[in-house]
């Protein structure tokens, strides 16, 4: 049924996730852009975390 993968798939979407797709709903675009700049900062973080990490057990 569609409303049973609907709920599955809130179930799944993290916390970003699930803003991006209830700001775009209502299309709140400067609200769904906050939310994809916050996602390219965790983004970045994350790379960056990651590439420091490589660079030091080097």
């Amino acid at each position: 049924m569609p409303g049973d993968s609907d709920k599955g798939d809130a179930q799944t979407r993290g916390g970003l996730g699930q803003l991006l797709v209830f700001h775009m709903g209502l299309f709140q675009m400067d609200r769904t852009c906050a939310v994809l700049a916050a996602m390219l900062l965790v983004a970045l973080v994350d790379s960056l975390s990651y590439a420091s990490r490589r660079w030091m057990t080097r």
